[in-house]
This record gives C-alpha cells, sequence and structure tokens, in this order.
C-alpha cells in the first residue's frame, strides 16, 4: 500500500508540474498580447510596415521569454526539490531486504 501511495504522491507532483506549467504558458502569451495591443493602439503603429512589426513582435516575444524561463528553472527547482526525496523513499520501501541489516 505504501508503494501505491508513494506512485499516487508522485503522479499528484507531476500533474502539478503541468498545471504550473500551462498557467506559466498563458501568463507569457498574455504578457506578449497585451505588450502587442499597447503598440497597436499607439500612434505610432500607423506609420510602421510589416518589417518594424515582425521586428517588435520579436523583440517583445524574447522579452516575455526572459521572464518565463526564470519561473521554469524555478518550477523544474521545486519538482525537484519535491520529487527526488519521494523518489529515493519509494525506491528504499520497494527493497525490504535493505532493511533487514
Amino acid at each position: 500500500m505504501v508503494n501505491a501511495y508513494s506512485i499516487l504522491k508522485l503522479l499528484e507532483t507531476i500533474a502539478d508540474f503541468v498545471r504550473i506549467f500551462f498557467i506559466i504558458s498563458a501568463v507569457q502569451v498574455s504578457i506578449f498580447v497585451f505588450a502587442l495591443y499597447r503598440i497597436f493602439t499607439s500612434k505610432d503603429a500607423e506609420n510602421m510596415d510589416v518589417h518594424q512589426w515582425q521586428l517588435i513582435m520579436t523583440e517583445k516575444w524574447e522579452a516575455s521569454m526572459n521572464n518565463v524561463l526564470h519561473m521554469f528553472a524555478i518550477l523544474i527547482i521545486y519538482l525537484a526539490i519535491t520529487t527526488i526525496p519521494m523518489f529515493i523513499m519509494w525506491k528504499n520501501k520497494s527493497h525490504p531486504y535493505r532493511h533487514a541489516r
């Protein structure tokens, strides 16, 4: 029963990771869209050509990706801190002969 509980906790941690991944991705896209909306509604937008828009979109995407990479690094560290000890505990409990010493 303990092994099933450990596996369920591991799956719950992975599900949390995926959920947070989608939240971070949604935040990234919303920041990007809001930045483009602000530029699109400005007075300078009327005079821009396609090449300038491509440069602005690339610049804004890279800026939003920098923030996302920091969030992903924090998320991976969180996943490692929560998952590695559970995996070690699960592995030790799956080998009962190790406790016989």
